[in-house]
Formats: structure tokens, sequence, C-alpha cells
């Protein structure tokens, strides 16, 4: 190696080399290394250090691409044939690399461009860069002929299919078009208290109950007269007190302070983050009517009849609707809709699978391993 390197350098500084060019003048200079490589390969000296070990970082610019091409090229051959004088006489030689190639790494075959960009991206040296890549196809290829452990092999198998058919999932759900009326609408629906709200009161107040078999009449003249002794208070808590103060045997009388209801019996409730959520309660339409009736907050309601009994409102908090335009929603709520028919059609598969190969489970051993200690 010193050998061709001595006298590939005495080949530069023999005699000056004008060329119009930087490039042209590149070329030439590999063109000569290669020429070199090619003609003292019987005379290669055995024990000095890799090609690419002995060229100057100053000879080798990593702008210029068929440079280093060239180098690379001249080094991979040195360096075969450097590892063939050390095969044993029955080795089968390799098959030779097909035009342009330098690089062959079972099935997968690499020209000097390919090689540069993986130097480029790694940000190794060319050389580095190949044994990495070397490296990494050999251990792709023995994993893909079962070197991987099959347990391992199987759970990635399947994580790498099942990401696969949600993708191919999400790409049907986009190919029926956007979003219906129809679904919609089922989503504003379920997300009506932010796209859909109708006004909605807050209040508290005291019910007469009228019990099966008890007299309707007792409890109508009770709430008159309460209603006749409420209507003066100025504040809730000025209500809520005077109503539990009324007494009369054999009538029950509630007193509480609800959630906001809407005007067609939707419970809102606020989270404690201050946000308003439905909290699932449904009021009879009677009472809610009511409670949308009164005119402003601290104010009553007349006696209103109800299944319960007879109720006096007081109104504490009012809260206007919220409608969101159709346009507004079909921005907000597509994705939701989308993803929907996605889910919708997972399912299905699911379903049909359970339905082909059943699922058996051993709920006794489960209930034991949920009941067992785990010991540090």
């Amino acid at each position: 190696m010193s050998l061709i390197w001595r006298r590939l350098s005495n080949s530069w500084t023999t005699g000056p080399v004008r060329l119009p060019t930087r490039l042209h003048a590149q070329t030439v200079i590999a063109e000569r290394l290669c020429a070199a490589v090619r003609s003292n390969l019987s005379s290669l000296d055995r024990t000095a250090p890799p090609l690419h070990e002995c060229l100057r970082p100053s000879t080798l610019p990593r702008s210029n691409a068929p440079l280093r091409a060239a180098l690379l090229a001249a080094a991979i051959t040195v360096a075969c044939n450097q590892h063939a004088s050390q095969l044993s006489a029955a080795a089968v030689a390799p098959a030779p690399l097909p035009l342009g190639a330098l690089l062959r790494i079972g099935p997968s075959v690499f020209d000097g461009a390919g090689l540069l960009s993986a130097a480029d991206h790694s940000g190794l040296s060319v050389p580095a860069a190949s044994e990495r890549l070397i490296e990494l196809r050999l251990l792709g290829l023995q994993a893909a002929a079962g070197g991987l452990e099959r347990g391992r092999y199987s759970a990635v198998r399947r994580g790498v299919f099942g990401r696969a058919l949600l993708e191919q999932l999400k790409a049907e759900a986009n190919a029926k078009g956007p979003p219906t009326t129809k679904e919609l609408a089922t989503v504003t629906q379920e997300r009506w208290v932010d796209h859909d709200r109708p006004a909605a009161s807050r209040v508290s107040h005291v019910v007469v109950v009228v019990k099966q078999g008890q007299s309707e009449q007792e409890a109508k003249t009770l709430s008159s007269e309460l209603y006749l002794r409420l209507r003066s208070v100025k504040t809730v808590d000025a209500f809520l007190s005077a109503a539990r103060e009324v007494k009369v045997p054999g009538l029950e009388l509630r007193v509480e302070s609800l959630p906001f209801v809407t005007v067609d019996g939707r419970g809102l409730a606020r989270n404690p983050e201050g946000k308003l959520v439905a909290d699932g309660m449904e009021y009879v339409v009677e009472f809610a009517q009511a409670a949308a009736a009164i005119p402003a907050t601290e104010q009553l309601s007349p006696v209103v009849r109800s299944q319960f009994g007879f109720h006096i409102l007081w109104l504490e908090e009012r809260l206007p609707e919220q409608r969101v335009s159709a346009e507004e929603r079909m921005r907000l709520l597509g994705p939701e809709v989308l993803s929907r028919r996605a889910r919708e059609a997972m399912q299905g598969i699911v379903a049909r699978q359970r339905s082909q190969q059943p699922v058996v489970i051993e709920r006794a051993v489960l209930d034991t391993l949920q009941r067992a200690r785990v010991e540090p």
C-alpha cells in the first residue's frame, strides 16, 4: 500500500498539471489513484494500513461526489483483494459486483452515490458509514431469517400489521367523503353542551310533595300560602331559610338548590375546573319550563304543578343559549365523524374475528392473579 501511495505521490509531483477547472483536476487525480491501484496489486504491501487510512484529508473533499466515489471504489477494490488473499483454497469466490456497484450486502446493492448519501445522513466518514450500513443490513437479514426471538418477532409483526390496518381504515373513512348531515347531527347531540346548548336556569325550589292516596287540595293550599310568604324575600338564603321553617303535620316539604336545567329538561353542572358539563339529570318538562319562564334572577315563579307536587322556584342564575353554525360544526366535529367511521369499521372486524375465532378466558385464573400480592 505504501508503494502505491509513493508512486501516486510521485506522479502528482513530477510535473505540473494545468487543467481548466478544479473538478477536472480532481477527476484526473482520482483516475491516477485507481490506475495505480490496478497496476500495483501484485506488489501490494499486505502489512500496510487500509487505503482509506492512508489518504490525506486534503485530497478527499466531502463536497465533490465524483472524487469521493472514485476514491471509495479504489479503497473497496484493495480491501476485496486483501480479503481474497486470506480465504482458503476451498472457499467459493463471491459473484462479481454489477457494473457501477461498490457494495453488496445479501440482496442489497449500493453504488457510490448511495454510500455517499449514507455517510452524509449519518455524519460519519464513508468507511465508518459503510461498516454501519453493513452491520445493520446483516442484522436485519438475520432477523428476517428467524434470528429474532420468536415472541418478540410476532409482537413486532402484529404491531406493524395492526398499524397498517388502522391506516387503511382511516383512508377508507376519508374516501367516503365529508361528514353527512345525519352524522354531524349525531355527534352534535352528544356534544350539545358546547355546540347546541339551549338557555339554562339554575334555581332553588321548595316542593310540597303529594303522596299517593293523599289529598291534593291540602298540598295546593299550603303551597299557595307558602308563595305569599316567600314573595317578599330578597335573597336565595332568605328563600331557603323561610321555606325550611314551614312545618305542617301530614305534609312533606323538600327544599333544594339545583344545578342548571335547560328549557327541555336537560341537566347541566360545573365540574371542578368550572367547565359546564352534562350531569345526566333529566327534569320534568313542567319544572324546566317554569324555571325558563321566570323573567329575571332573584325572582320567584308562581306555584307550578308537576307529578311530584307543587313547586315554587327561585331563579339564581341564567345562562344564554350557545349555538354553533353548521359550517363551524363541520370544522370542529368533522374529524370526530371520520374517526367514528374508522372505529365502527374496526369494531366490525373485531366482531367478525371473534365469531370466527372465539376467545376463551379462564376467569378463575384471572381472579386469582388479580388477588395475588406481588412481592418486591
